[in-house]
């Protein structure tokens, strides 16, 4: 090594010897954790202050809105337990779906067979290689139930033995449906029951197990196959049957505080009104029959649900915050590492912007009081607007408010299919009785209906057209509230499907097959 390289790493290593003497002085170490000790101290006053803040904001929040009667505790909102025996719940088939217990991380169902029946009941059991399931028809879009498919299916599918060569399809159907006979008579039984209170685990959180939902709606379709293909066998008493059961098992689930069980019920009352219009239009239901159901479809209040289910969803959403804070099963959802820094203020203001959001945005789209939906008030202009920038304080609400924007358009939508078919019921006892169809809604009070219910969508009359003594079209503004002559939207996926936010929404009434 040259006399230069030498000094220079004399120097460097003087540099660091002076540097290390220094920076382990005493005076230099006390600067240091006085330094630090002031930092942490800045931070603790930082987290302190931003805990106050939240927990202010919404203690202030939350009182201003009990005082006018909201409720946000979400134990309030959970149905009360009903008596095994008095409880639809609880009939054999159903009992088994929600009792299981969580071991180790896994769930463990106490009658794992019995689980297994009732999620078998299905009216499209398919073998290995086979196609998507059957159209059950379309009432919105006018489209009857092919029963001669059906027919073809079940002959062609051991599932479903059928023993007799039956030529007409609803009688072919109905041989083939003969396996599940127990289970609807045991279902109309146990209809008859005063309450109906699924077991759900609602102190799960978030990943609750919500069985009973999916059987649910494969019972409704399996009530509304029956019932269509009784009305084509000539058995409308029978078919009558399945279609109070279908209501009965959408109102079965009415009392639970959650969305997810509102939109099965939404989804089990469209299946449900199938029979309905395709009896109303085959002139298969008789008058006491069309009084009937009337009184099933007017049972059924969609408004005031929807109020009802958005408060339970907004109590659950808020439960998921605490849980969070508190460590609970949603606690999961957040790392543990960003749970342990993240000041719980923050979850404290995310909880007053999802209220806020419910309060301002979503709730105000259905008064039931008025019987009105409108559709301006919730869109996602006005969701944007109160969820603001993405900071802290709202990205757990900008996870759960947008997507419960188009809530209100399904709740809308199966409230004014209700009200179209209990008018669609009062026309053909107007037909039955007078051999043609009213030139006005007007003439069907008081005789047929009390009150012709309004378009929920403009406050207007109905739409209705009288096209000939057997056929009409009746139909509501829809989501976007203009008249479009009774045209429905359809998506342009493939296939298309129907666009309940475009287009009117239509109860076509037509002659014959």
């Amino acid at each position: 090594m040259d006399t230069e390289s030498k000094k220079a790493s004399m120097v460097r290593r003087s540099t660091t010897v002076r540097f290390f003497r220094w920076l382990f002085r005493w005076r230099t170490l006390g600067g240091i954790a006085f330094v630090l000790f002031c930092l942490l101290t800045v931070g603790f006053l930082i987290l302190v202050e931003e805990n106050w803040r939240g927990r202010r904001a919404w203690d202030k929040f939350r009182a201003e809105q009990e005082a006018k009667g909201e409720r946000f505790d979400f134990g309030s909102f959970l149905p009360k337990p009903a008596p095994p025996e008095q409880n639809f719940a609880m009939t054999p088939l159903l009992a088994p779906l929600l009792d299981y217990q969580i071991r180790n991380g896994d769930f463990e169902w106490r009658d794992s067979n019995a689980l297994a029946r009732a999620q078998s009941v299905s009216i499209s059991q398919r073998g290995k290689g086979s196609e998507d399931v059957l159209p059950q028809g379309n009432w919105q879009r006018g489209e009857f139930c092919n029963l001669s498919n059906w027919q073809a299916f079940y002959r062609e599918n051991t599932n479903y033995p059928v023993t007799e060569s039956l030529p007409e399809p609803g009688r072919g159907v109905l041989a083939a449906l003969k396996k599940y006979e127990p289970v609807l008579a045991e279902l109309r039984t146990a209809s008859e029951r005063p309450y109906s209170v699924f077991p759900v685990h609602y102190h799960d959180g978030s990943g609750l197990l919500l069985q009973h939902l999916s059987v649910l709606k494969g019972l409704s379709q399996l009530a509304q196959l029956h019932a269509l293909a009784g009305l084509e066998a000539g058995r409308s008493d029978d078919a009558l049957a399945d279609v109070k059961l279908g209501f009965f098992l959408a109102q079965s689930i009415r009392a639970e505080p959650i969305l997810i069980s509102h939109l099965v019920r939404l989804a089990i009352v469209q299946l449900t009104l199938q029979p309905v219009w395709e009896g109303q239009v085959r002139h298969q239901w008789s008058d006491v029959q069309l009084q009937e159901l009337q009184k099933l479809n007017a049972s059924v209040d969609l408004l005031y649900d929807f109020g009802q289910a958005l408060r339970g969803e907004r109590a659950f959403n808020l439960e998921t915050m605490r849980q969070m804070r508190a460590g609970g099963p949603d606690a999961n959802q957040v790392p543990k590492a960003l749970r342990s820094l993240m000041p719980t203020g923050w979850l404290y203001q995310n909880q007053v912007v999802i209220a806020r959001a419910y309060e301002q945005v979503l709730l105000p789209v259905v008064d039931p009081a008025k019987r009105r939906v409108y559709p301006e008030q919730g869109g996602t202009n006005q969701i944007l607007s109160v969820l603001g920038k993405r900071t802290p304080y709202n990205i757990f609400a900008w996870m759960l408010l947008p997507a419960l924007e188009r809530s209100s358009a399904r709740f809308a939508q199966g409230q004014m299919g209700l009200d179209l078919a209990m008018v669609g019921c009062a026309l053909e006892r107007f037909r039955l009785s007078h051999g043609q169809l009213p030139e006005s809604l007007g003439e069907l009070v008081p005789q047929f209906i009390g009150k012709v219910p309004n378009d929920i969508m403009d406050g207007q009359f109905l739409r209705y057209r009288k096209q000939s003594d057997t056929s009409y079209l009746l139909y509501s503004v829809g989501w976007n509230q203009a008249d479009d002559g009774g045209e429905i939207a359809l998506t342009k996926s493939k296939p298309p499907r129907l666009d309940f936010t475009h287009g009117d929404w239509v109860w076509k009434g037509a002659s014959g097959k």
